[in-house]
């Protein structure tokens, strides 16, 4: 198990990466998809891990970073002045989509017990 400072991990966050880079401006323009989590931290390496997904399929996040402007052909090209600006935790989702899983299936399992005692 992965422990510093007394943290410890508490979810796997997993996704696929479509990377572009364009060297004037330093702009970075990202996608990624199929995004997924795990709650069973301890086995990390193992990949048949049981993955829940956080988005519904065909939903991806497209991030846009740069470090001076972005070049014309790009913004129009994603229709930037259309989109609006706005953040995605893909931990902060996966977090959650772990307390719904995990804890629904918990919940569930406690409510089925209160019925039989």
């Amino acid at each position: 198990m992965i422990k510093t400072r007394y943290y410890k991990p508490k979810v796997i966050v997993d996704y696929d990466r479509i990377p572009y880079v364009y060297s004037a401006g330093n702009v970075r323009v990202t996608i990624d998809y199929n995004l997924s989590c795990s709650y069973k931290v301890d086995e990390f390496f193992n990949k048949d891990i049981i993955r829940i997904p956080i988005m519904e399929e065909y939903n991806n996040v497209l991030e846009v970073k740069y470090n001076d402007f972005i070049p014309d052909f790009i913004r129009y090209g994603l229709a930037l002045n259309e989109l609006e600006r706005t953040s995605y935790s893909k931990y902060g989702n996966a977090r959650l989509t772990i307390n719904n899983y995990v804890g629904g299936c918990i919940w569930v399992f406690q409510i089925y017990l209160k019925k039989i005692f």
